[in-house]
């Protein structure tokens, strides 16, 4: 089974899209359901407290696509982004196959500052990277693998529009990102696939 949190949109669509055109068995977790995926769907609130996830066995991956919710402030930034992961691996951890892969999400804002979003969004986008090293390390004895793909800005279905029709914005990422265009959630999803 291949779990992908968040994968109602976006990356996480985009993602679960590339599993299911390869004919692998997949499982959303999101809340709300995703629409035009063929594939389960499990109804899980990352900010809601004593949710139970389903009965999973045999788990191949799980990638965290969770989005933080912009109303978010003080520690509830920290609970989604990390510690709602360390609690979900914790729950299913006995249930990875051998050789199976824990995927993060992070953002460019781990290693940059965006004044867009606030300082508890770069600590938790930071603190992606080094809960991945951490799994590395601790899961890696069972065979778990643990990566994750830091992304800059994402062209995705849900921001499209903005960013083709904002010529002054393509002409910058023109001259910031050495292949001259913003990356595609389905580029994400292929980066995805590999590992």
């Amino acid at each position: 089974m291949h779990i992908i949190f968040g994968g109602s949109r976006g990356i996480g669509k985009a993602i679960a899209k590339k599993f299911i055109f390869h004919n692998r068995n997949v499982l959303v977790i999101s809340r709300t359901k995703p629409s035009a995926l063929n594939c389960e769907h499990f109804k899980y609130d990352f900010s809601a407290r004593n949710q139970e996830l389903p009965k999973i066995k045999e788990i191949e991956s799980i990638v965290f696509c969770q989005k933080n919710r912009d109303s978010m402030e003080n520690d509830e930034e920290i609970n989604f982004s990390v510690l709602s992961i360390l609690n979900i691996l914790r729950e299913l951890k006995e249930n990875f196959l051998k050789n199976s892969l824990i995927l993060l999400m992070g953002s460019g804002a781990s290693e940059f500052i965006v004044d867009e979003q606030p300082a508890l969004y770069h600590i938790s986008k930071g603190s992606i990277i080094q809960l991945t090293k951490y799994l590395s390390i601790k899961l890696g004895n069972l065979g778990v693998r643990a990566n994750c793909i830091i992304p800059g800005t994402v062209l995705k279905d849900e921001n499209k529009d903005f960013y083709i029709n904002n010529k002054e914005l393509q002409e910058m990422y023109k001259k910031l990102i050495p292949r001259g265009e913003i990356v595609s959630s389905e580029e994400i999803a292929e980066v995805a696939f590999f590992f």
